[in-house]
């Protein structure tokens, strides 16, 4: 009967151990101590809330332009591909791009809408310069097909505007 109690109080107390020695491993041994408590958050949660809104005009700038791309994406993705094969088409149907430009302009003019995330407003500015020459390029190509000029110039602007267009909206 001693014999049965020995082994259950040997398995107990090599559980126990088994339990405790990895919490004692994983934590270390004379880590910190209650005098040198860790220390407080870097940024408040005001500053927190302050660059998660310093974000939101961009989120929305381009939730909206993605929302309009989501039905028109194939047939603006055929229209470039024809584009890119030399094709001579009668109608285009290209990205709201001066809408996209638009509100990205809006965004970086809000209050704290800059200077929050140095990656995001080289992103940003990048974009925006790119816009500024591809998005007045899109309204002018839509505006060459929407009125048939191709017609009257066999092609020779649209071929011109498309050498422009498609280096840019790579």
């Amino acid at each position: 009967m001693l014999h049965i109690f020995l082994r259950r109080v040997c398995t107990a107390l090599a559980l126990c151990i088994v339990l405790t020695v990895p919490a004692i491993l994983l934590t270390g041994c004379g880590g910190r101590s209650a005098e040198s408590p860790l220390p407080p958050q870097q940024t408040p949660t005001r500053n927190m809330e302050e660059r998660r809104a310093s974000l939101s005009p961009y989120m929305e700038a381009t939730t909206a332009y993605n929302s309009t791309m989501l039905p028109l994406s194939l047939a603006v993705s055929t229209t470039v591909s024809a584009l890119r094969q030399g094709k001579h088409l009668t109608s285009i149907i290209l990205p709201p791009l001066s809408k996209l430009r638009r509100e990205l302009d809006a965004a970086h003019a809000a209050p704290g809408g800059t200077g929050v995330y140095p990656d995001v407003d080289a992103a940003t500015e990048e974009l925006r310069s790119t816009l500024e020459e591809l998005a007045p390029l899109a309204d002018q190509m839509e505006n060459y097909y929407a009125a048939g000029a191709y017609t009257t110039d066999a092609y020779a602007q649209a071929d011109e505007m498309t050498a422009q267009f498609l280096p840019l909206y790579d």
